[in-house]
């Protein structure tokens, strides 16, 4: 209970520090690693391979339409995984539908072979979503596997795999190899990205809403509402919701999500603080300083 306590302080503090700086403090997002390398972003479901395959698109709807990028990361987690044996092209052939298959079917889906809402939602969606998503870094340590990590924290493989494109086969992960572990935290459509920190074994975000002071209760109670849904533990007083809310689970061992209504402007800002399950508690003095 007195670690809990510790923990809540400096998420508090954090946020506080955060808030103290003002809406002007944006800053870059944090990069995924590797993706400067992939293909410009552009929708490629019509176009024949390099290979000469016809891209077949009767199957089932699709979530989104996917994008060259979209292809390539997704050929790239196929390839670690084994299933996908060609050179990454970004072009959606008969190899890249084939490889779907199997990771549907390995994961209990129904095998389509394209990606639909449920292998996207395995995936963690399209590459434009990615920056968006909460995640933090985590050095591995001696005894760790993919399978062991994809247990701790909650998260299938595949979206490891996602996160980390230098991994190019499932069992090549060595002590110190730095990861990015996503975090299954679900971040509405109309949050807009204000800043985004992904630290060792913590995550700070914070986003945007267009939505008026006198509904920002609302806000956070319909967030809090998702989170449960997601198999968070959520603590939230309704009658004070703006408060905050306080969640754990399986990979977060404390997290904490503050509101900011601004009454003239017309939107919301939504602070969000993560601490990784199995994190050693820092300092909450040293943690207002990040």
């Amino acid at each position: 209970m007195a670690r809990a306590g510790v923990l809540l302080v400096m998420f508090t503090c954090v946020i506080l520090a955060m808030l103290a700086a003002g809406p002007g403090w944006a800053a870059p997002q944090t990069a995924l690693p590797g993706t400067a390398k992939q293909p410009a972003a552009t929708a490629a479901l019509n176009a024949v391979s390099p290979q000469g395959d016809a891209i077949a698109t009767e199957q089932a709807p699709l979530a989104s339409v996917p994008t060259v990028e979209d292809i390539w990361q997704v050929q790239a987690v196929l390839s670690a995984l084994g299933y996908y044996e060609r050179s990454l092209s970004g072009a959606f052939d008969s190899a890249t539908r084939e490889a779907l298959e199997r990771l549907q079917r390995r994961y209990g889906l129904s095998p389509t072979g394209v990606l639909d809402s449920e292998t996207w939602a395995l995936l963690g969606g399209p590459a434009t979503e990615l920056e968006r998503m909460p995640r933090f870094l985590y050095t591995v340590r001696a005894g760790d596997t993919l399978s062991s990590l994809a247990a701790r924290f909650g998260v299938p493989i595949p979206r490891i795999l996602r996160f980390n494109p230098s991994i190019t086969a499932v069992d090549r992960i060595y002590a110190g190899h730095q990861l990015i572990i996503p975090v299954d935290f679900p971040v509405p459509a109309d949050f807009r990205v204000l800043r985004i920190q992904v630290l060792p074994d913590r995550f700070l975000g914070s986003y945007f809403v267009d939505v008026s002071f006198a509904a920002a209760d609302r806000l956070a109670e319909e967030l809090a509402q998702r989170l449960r849904e997601r198999g968070f533990d959520v603590t939230l007083d309704p009658a004070r919701p703006l408060d905050g809310i306080t969640v754990r689970n399986a990979s977060v061992e404390l997290g904490r999500i503050t509101f900011s209504a601004y009454r003239s402007e017309g939107w919301t800002r939504v602070d969000v603080g993560l601490l990784a399950a199995g994190s050693a508690s820092p300092d909450p003095q040293s943690a207002t300083n990040l």
